[in-house]
């Protein structure tokens, strides 16, 4: 049985009977003593947020490097003899 008790708190009960029935000795973990709380993990999101910004951050400098080399020096004429 599970009984809310607020927001932050509940509380996990069961018959007192059972005790006899299931030894705590052959359990895994104590039945008395569990973790209630959220499933989401912020760790995945920030490395998945991290390895975007290390991909793409890069690309956009580099891109921006380029074009302001090209903008700084404008393509020179061709010579009018220069073969096509």
């Amino acid at each position: 049985m599970l009984e809310k008790l607020d927001d932050q708190r509940v509380r996990f009960k069961r018959p007192i009977g059972m005790r006899d029935v299931i030894k705590a000795e052959f359990l895994e973990n104590d039945p008395y003593r569990c973790h209630y709380s959220s499933s989401w993990q912020p760790l995945p999101w920030l490395e998945a947020i991290a390895f975007l910004v290390s991909m793409v951050l890069p690309a956009d400098l580099g891109y921006t490097f380029v074009s302001h080399q090209l903008a700084s020096h404008p393509a020179q004429s061709l010579p009018a003899d220069f073969p096509h």
